[in-house]
């Protein structure tokens, strides 16, 4: 075989070193016969509109049938060329003033056996339980153990290999070579709090607290994202995938046009309150002297803070007795006993107000935020279009917290958020009362108010194309992915799910529906 490659080495703030890292963009014979031209006719046995976690991965499995012919219509570039090492980098995954960096740098994570069980019954499909997905998870992820020379002795971490597949997939799964100091404390708040430490989130059982496994390459410590895995993997292995980059889609052309409104989206809405402590976080990346040593010492080894996105530890767990009403109690019951009611997110920096960054305090402390996000809820959102141009954005309204048991979950989560750092195990780390909101929101009412003006996405948007049974008015899919009454149409994205799960499974369901096209289902 003949390669071609380009070199793209880390373009950093200081001079290079000898022992820098490189990266490669490698192809399978020309790299330029792997990218479609916009103008130029082409016709494919498969057309993939957007090259996102899902789209890639359905591509790269459809294109190693070599009698597929395979594009992927993606509306922007590959991101190292397009955003730097903003979207490269894991600490540079988003910022540390006012925004949510986790949330930004994909974690790796099943979701409850309950979760998949329900998905199963909205979509009369047994394929989506929790031991027949599991596979697919399995297939997709190339599991690396903790390099514990570089962690912090004190964060211990446990893991369940036997839920990945010894032979791995192209996604690469693994830990930051830099452990948030703060993480330790926070795993005994948590643990004061009555959560349980876990081999990971990605055996089924999920509520506990764990160190977390994010989608990252253990070598280079660079996001592993379906671009750097399964599209790369694609370049080198086959012929038959053309990328068509810096390009949109315009129209799927049916039998006859129609306009609609997509119904049930869905997001996880997370918020939070910060407190000064007395350990070093990524709050100190906003000095230019500790950014430029953790820069030099990244560029060099792949260690210290730039490798870690600014959250390493999660928790999942059920509201306290008695914290809300009976009636929202049951509601959240009818899914799922195993089901978790709210995630905590802790946050290696001040979160505040997540749409304004610019009330971030700039004292030269070290900030933490232990924001809470709710895992089931009730309050649905819609997209409608404006145009059949698919240069005119749709109009999105979440309608975060309309539902009133959700204002009341959030602020009972919210209250918990503040717990982990008010009890004997974490409070001796805490400098002063809390920073954000402060003391003096107290009753309800102002918790709720709080959180209704700085409550953030977590980026995962879905349930807008959601599957279904036949009888279900809601549903736009089959348990296949197949738009009901359209031929040859799938939509294999977080929109198609029929519920959104506590937990991330777009490139499970990519290597499922991969699976089904090539069988024939």
């Amino acid at each position: 075989m003949k390669y071609c490659s380009i070199l793209a080495g880390l373009v950093p703030a200081l001079s290079l070193s000898a022992s820098i890292l490189n990266e490669n963009i490698n192809a399978y014979g020309l790299l330029g016969s792997h990218f479609g031209i916009p103008g130029l006719p082409g016709s494919f046995d498969y057309i993939i509109a957007g090259g996102g976690t899902a789209g890639l991965a359905l591509a790269r499995r459809l294109a190693a049938n070599v009698s597929n012919s395979v594009a992927v219509v993606e509306a922007g570039d590959f991101y190292e060329f397009s955003n730097g090492n903003l979207s490269e980098v894991p600490a540079f995954a988003g910022s540390f003033v006012g925004s949510n960096p986790i949330l930004k740098n994909p974690l790796l994570d099943c979701s409850s056996r309950g979760a998949y069980r329900k998905w199963a019954e909205l979509t009369g499909d047994e394929d989506y339980t929790f031991d027949n997905l599991l596979p697919y998870f399995m297939k997709s992820a190339d599991f690396h153990p903790p390099n514990l020379p570089t962690r912090l002795a004190n964060s211990t971490t446990k893991y369940d290999a036997a839920v990945f597949s010894p032979q791995g997939g192209p996604l690469q799964v693994s830990y930051p070579a830099w452990t948030n100091p703060v993480s330790s404390w926070i795993g005994r708040g948590l643990t004061a709090l009555g959560l349980e430490q876990l081999p990971g989130f990605s055996g089924g059982d999920i509520i506990g607290w764990s160190y977390v496994a994010f989608t990252q390459n253990p070598q280079t410590q660079t996001r592993s994202s379906s671009e750097a895995s399964y599209l790369r993997e694609a370049l080198i292995e086959t012929t038959n995938l053309a990328v068509y980059k810096n390009t949109l889609a315009k129209r799927v052309l049916f039998d006859d046009n129609k306009k609609a409104t997509a119904n049930g989206g869905q997001d996880h809405i997370a918020f939070s309150p910060a407190y000064a402590v007395d350990v070093t976080t990524h709050s100190q990346l906003a000095s230019q002297s500790f950014a430029a040593a953790q820069t030099a010492e990244y560029i060099a080894n792949r260690t210290g803070m730039l490798t870690n996105c600014g959250g390493d530890i999660l928790g999942f767990t059920k509201l306290p007795l008695g914290s809300i009403s009976e009636s929202t109690r049951a509601s959240l019951d009818d899914f799922s006993p195993d089901w978790p009611d709210f995630e905590h997110l802790f946050l290696d920096g001040y979160f505040g107000y997540a749409n304004d960054s610019s009330g971030a305090p700039t004292d030269g402390r070290n900030y933490v935020s232990s924001s809470t996000a709710l895992t089931h809820p009730f309050s649905r959102g819609n997209v409608t279009i404006k145009s059949n141009d698919t240069f005119d954005n749709p109009v999105v309204s979440p309608n975060w917290l309309l539902d009133p048991r959700d204002q009341e979950m959030a602020v009972a989560a919210f209250k918990q958020g503040r717990a982990v750092f008010t009890n004997n195990a974490t409070k001796q780390i805490v400098i002063g009362d809390e920073v954000f909101p402060g003391l003096n929101v107290s009753s309800d009412a102002q918790i709720l108010d709080l959180i209704q003006r700085s409550a953030a996405a977590s980026y995962h948007a879905s349930s807008t194309c959601a599957m279904g049974m036949a009888n279900d008015s809601m549903a736009v899919l089959d348990s296949k992915a197949r738009v009901l009454g359209v031929q040859g149409l799938r939509v294999v994205d977080a929109s198609s799910f029929p519920v959104l799960p506590p937990g991330h499974p777009s490139d499970a369901l990519a290597e499922k529906i991969a699976d089904d096209i090539l069988t024939g289902a």
